[in-house]
């Protein structure tokens, strides 16, 4: 263990105000949970692309936001299941839900 400087004088650590680690200001936990959303997003690509959907361009473009829920990444996915259950507007109805930009 380091116990003096360049000089030969003892270190001190005690004038710091700031932690000198990662680990003291929570980055690993931070980033390793963001490992599994992305983790699921890889996922869902793999699932897509086995329900012979599309994965990128400008035709498959497919968004998956945070938090990553249940029903959110069975929409993702496109399944037989999911596409049964869209709906589509038809014309001179409104939308029941609201958009709020």
């Amino acid at each position: 263990m380091l116990r003096n400087d360049n000089e030969g004088k003892p270190l001190s650590w005690h004038h710091l105000r700031s932690v000198q680690s990662s680990k003291g200001i929570g980055e690993p936990p931070l980033f390793l949970g963001s490992t599994v959303f992305f983790a699921l997003r890889e996922a869902v690509v793999a699932a897509r692309r086995m329900n012979g959907k599309e994965v990128g361009g400008d035709a498959g473009v497919w968004n998956l936001d945070s938090p990553a829920t249940c029903e959110r990444l069975r929409l993702a996915v496109g399944d037989e299941l999911a596409e049964r259950a869209k709906t589509v507007q038809k014309e001179g109805e409104k939308s029941f839900l609201v958009a709020v930009a």
